[in-house]
This record gives structure tokens, C-alpha cells and sequence, in this order.
């Protein structure tokens, strides 16, 4: 079967450009072919399995997960989304990789990044689907969740001008925390202790995390 990869960008010359010099290569695994419009490319891929779909856009330089942002663009101008209930591939990371640490106090910065990505959904949902703000507002507490447990204890300081901005975010949206219908009953109680005192919260955690650990060795043993 013949593989598609759909090209969708607003410059026409490159699109075609680029679908030619690909589909002249003899071992070329796709099949190339151009979109300058989002409605010519909907009404194709009713027809056609889109294997890779390449997009135009400009991405924010120096940040991770550059792929979130034109993912929000897309969502805006699609009619919907389908979940397939499937896993269609798996992920690796090795070790000094953006997302894993190799010395004790490492903190990736996809961290950062991540509450950078939900403040800019709930900034675009607080403007346009007001609606879906209860979404949008606990997709940043577990971003922060994420955050504040990962983020290295001696890092937790006040001239950490993020990790203060975060603690102030948990603070000022506490109400928030307590009747969200999206957070599990676990994740309320971690944010409500990192919320109280994310220092001393981290420091329980850590020790319980070696306790568990320790007990895991023996069981084994």
C-alpha cells in the first residue's frame, strides 16, 4: 500500500517543491503530496490514510515540547479529536537525555516548559472556550504537581524566581484544588501539602519514596 505524507503549508511554491524533489527520489518511503489550504487536506485524508502529516509553523525557539504549540494551533481548526484506544508507539530516553537526570540536583527543563504550555492553553481557553476553564485550570495544578516534584530540594528557594511563581499559582487557586471533578483524590492531597509547605511536603516525600524503595530491595532479597 502506498505510504502518504501530506505536506500543508500556506507557500504554495515550497509545498510543491518540496513533494518534488521527494517523489524523484526512486526509494523515497512516501509518497509526497501538497496542501496550501486546511479544507483540501480534510476532504483528502477522508479518502486516504495519512501516514505523516508535515505542517508549517513557526515554533518558540529554545523551548521543549515545540510540537505542543503547533498541536494547539491544529485543534482550533479541526472539528474533533479520535482517541484510539491502542498504543501506537513507545517512547526511550536515555540517560542525560532533556527528561532524565544524571546528577542528583539535574532539573530538566521540560519542567519549565510543560507550565509554560498550560498557562498558554489556559490563557487561549480563558479567551475563546471559557467553558472548558476547569480543564484548562487543572491541566496547570497537575503541570505544577509535575513541577514541584521533581524540581531538586535544594532548588526550592526563594530567589527561585519560577518555583516562587508556581507556590503563588497553587496558593491563589486553592479553591480551585479542592472541588476540581479532574483531580484525583491523591493528586488534591499532594497539591494541598506542596501548597502548605513544599519544602517539608518534598522532604516526606523523598523519605517515603526510600522507604518504599528499601522495602521493595528486601521483599526481593
Amino acid at each position: 500500500m502506498e505510504k502518504i505524507m501530506a505536506v500543508w503549508d500556506v507557500d504554495a511554491c515550497y509545498a510543491e517543491r518540496f513533494a518534488d524533489v521527494v517523489n524523484q527520489k526512486e526509494k523515497a518511503p512516501f509518497t509526497v503530496v501538497p496542501f496550501t489550504s486546511l479544507e483540501a487536506l480534510k476532504e483528502y485524508a477522508k479518502g486516504h490514510v495519512i501516514e505523516i502529516l508535515l505542517v508549517s509553523g513557526a515554533a518558540p525557539e529554545k523551548q521543549l515540547n515545540e510540537d505542543f504549540h503547533l498541536m494547539i494551533r491544529l485543534l482550533q481548526r479541526s472539528e474533533g479529536v479520535v482517541s484510539l484506544p491502542v498504543c501506537g508507539y513507545h517512547v526511550f530516553y536515555r540517560l542525560g537525555s532533556n527528561t532524565r537526570k544524571v546528577r542528583e540536583n539535574d532539573f530538566s527543563r521540560v519542567f519549565s516548559d510543560n507550565v509554560s504550555n498550560a498557562d498558554l492553553v489556559l490563557a487561549l481557553v480563558e479567551e475563546k472556550y471559557p467553558a472548558m476553564r476547569p480543564v484548562a485550570v487543572r491541566f496547570g495544578l497537575f503541570q505544577r504537581l509535575d513541577y514541584l516534584l521533581h524540581i531538586p530540594i535544594p532548588q526550592m528557594r526563594r530567589d527561585n524566581r519560577q518555583y516562587r511563581e508556581i507556590v503563588r499559582f497553587l496558593r491563589g487557586h486553592l479553591w480551585d484544588t479542592v472541588r476540581s471533578p479532574y483531580l484525583t483524590a491523591k493528586n488534591k492531597i499532594y497539591l494541598l501539602a506542596l501548597t502548605a509547605a513544599p519544602g517539608t511536603a518534598r522532604r516526606l516525600h523523598r523519605l517515603g519514596m526510600k522507604l518504599r524503595k528499601n522495602q521493595s530491595k528486601y521483599s526481593r532479597a
